[in-house]
């Protein structure tokens, strides 16, 4: 297949996305390897980066989002020693913060694991005391789109990190935000790690720029976020130790806490 075959190719998937047979013509496509093959990805147009973000973050398929997650994270390193040129293949800052909301995350804040056994008393046995759940239970969430999701926003994250025309600090504050409540949450505890590399990027770039975790740490440790207080240990367990970029995160963090148990 030559390159403008290829181009040809994925511009007809794109426009046939979201038919019936998409996924699966989407599959030979990709299956071919030619876009790793080839120095013609600069010729791709936009509408392909997009396609591929949409299906490695939302295809109901597994295959089909690994896959294209792969192909993706590919393209975007071979973008990433030019600004312009990795801006033009990604998504905006603020799809992927809106991002949270297709994956549960919206205003609901951390999961309170007495609440849920409390309105859902059939999950008591299924919730292990770490908060992980039984395996049978991931067919209700999208672990592998949401783990795409965290790869592609740590690529923008560590590329453009000191780029304030694409990420606000408004925005680093949310996604700090967010990636502490979901550390707290049962279901993406197999994306401890990638979640703690996001975090670790968020905090490098706020303090490079001076930008205060305080007050996002302190919504975020409140009773009214986290009303049930075992989990605010259990936030601290899961920042790892070993990771020196999240010390100072770890230290205020626990200061507010023992502030907030104090009588």
């Amino acid at each position: 297949m030559s390159n403008n075959e290829l181009i040809k190719d994925l511009k007809e998937y794109v426009d046939a996305c979201y038919s019936e047979s998409a996924e699966l013509y989407y599959k030979d496509v990709l299956l071919t390897d030619v876009l790793m093959e080839i120095d013609a990805y600069k010729q791709l147009p936009a509408s392909v980066y997009s396609m591929l973000y949409s299906v490695a973050t939302a295809s109901a398929d597994d295959i089909s989002s690994l896959r294209a997650w792969e192909v993706l994270i590919a393209l975007l390193t071979r973008h990433s020693g030019e600004r312009a040129s990795f801006l033009s293949c990604i998504p905006k800052s603020e799809e992927l913060c809106h991002a949270w909301d297709k994956f549960g995350y919206a205003a609901s804040g951390a999961l309170d694991l007495n609440l849920l056994i409390q309105n859902r008393p059939e999950l008591r046995n299924e919730i292990f005391p770490d908060g992980s759940i039984k395996s049978f239970l991931y067919s209700s969430f999208p672990l592998v789109q949401f783990r795409n999701y965290l790869q592609v926003m740590l690529s923008c994250l560590t590329v453009l990190r000191e780029d304030e025309n694409y990420f606000s600090n408004q925005q680093l504050q949310f996604l700090l935000e967010r990636l502490l409540l979901v550390l707290l949450e049962p279901r993406s505890f197999s994306l401890y790690d990638t979640i703690c590399s996001n975090l670790a990027a968020v905090v490098t770039i706020m303090k490079n720029r001076k930008v205060s975790m305080k007050a996002t740490l302190v919504k975020v440790l409140s009773p009214e976020m986290i009303p049930d207080v075992s989990c605010l240990g259990l936030l601290l367990l899961r920042l790892p130790v070993m990771n020196q970029t999240l010390d100072v995160l770890r230290s205020v963090a626990s200061c507010i806490i023992l502030k907030r148990l104090s009588p």
